[in-house]
């Protein structure tokens, strides 16, 4: 599972470099004045609980739980 991961993460972060980098030379012409102004929420739709501490930190305690919020990210953008 994790050779198949890796390769696809890696791909991933190209693409979403790649993309940065471009928009990046369309922002450099724009005058400091002419950027668009974005908002971002943070929607917290649910919460895992009591969820084991041990499935996200190699070698913690195997009684420790924590509750996980779910949440996605919005941004509105002209």
């Amino acid at each position: 599972m994790k050779k198949l991961l890796q390769p696809l993460l890696l791909a991933l972060a190209g693409i979403g470099l790649t993309a940065c980098a471009g928009r990046q030379d369309r922002l450099a012409q724009r005058q400091p004045g002419d950027l668009p102004a974005y908002e971002v929420y943070a929607i917290r739709y649910g919460v895992i609980p009591a969820f084991p501490v041990r499935a996200l930190v190699a070698g913690a305690d195997s009684t420790r739980t924590l509750d996980i919020a779910l949440m996605i990210w919005l941004l509105r953008g002209p």
